[in-house]
């Protein structure tokens, strides 16, 4: 059999188990004091999260293969976010790359579930 992607069976979503979790990517925004936008306030200074999604749970920490507890996700505090140990300005060409980094943490983290590949 020739490799085909016409129905796209297993893109943007998990192989690991009978659910078939799709990935994706929730950003919310807050106020610097913990206070979520819409509260009926003004915020002086936001704080924008991004975190990856698997089957539509927000995925914030997680235990990566060493047991160790890893953030999944990144904080946009004053228009900067750091990547890799270096201070960025989050432009729309670094929140397009974030948003594909948070996939493929999705697919990575996937992975590592209780159930992935449970027989």
């Amino acid at each position: 059999m020739s490799f085909t992607q016409e129905n796209r069976v297993n893109v943007g979503k998990c192989d690991g188990c009978e659910k078939h979790c799709d990935f994706g990517v929730r950003h919310t925004e807050r106020c610097r004091r913990g206070t979520s936008i819409g509260s009926g306030h003004t915020c002086s200074a936001t704080i924008e999260d991004m975190s990856p999604v698997l089957g539509g749970k927000p995925i914030d920490f997680y235990v990566n293969e060493a047991g160790n507890l890893i953030f999944a996700g990144f904080e946009i505090r004053n228009g900067m976010v750091e990547i890799d140990g270096q201070s960025r300005a989050a432009t729309d060409e670094v929140r397009n790359k974030l948003h594909q980094i948070l996939l493929e943490r999705a697919l990575t983290i996937s992975r590592l579930c209780d159930n992935y590949k449970k027989r």
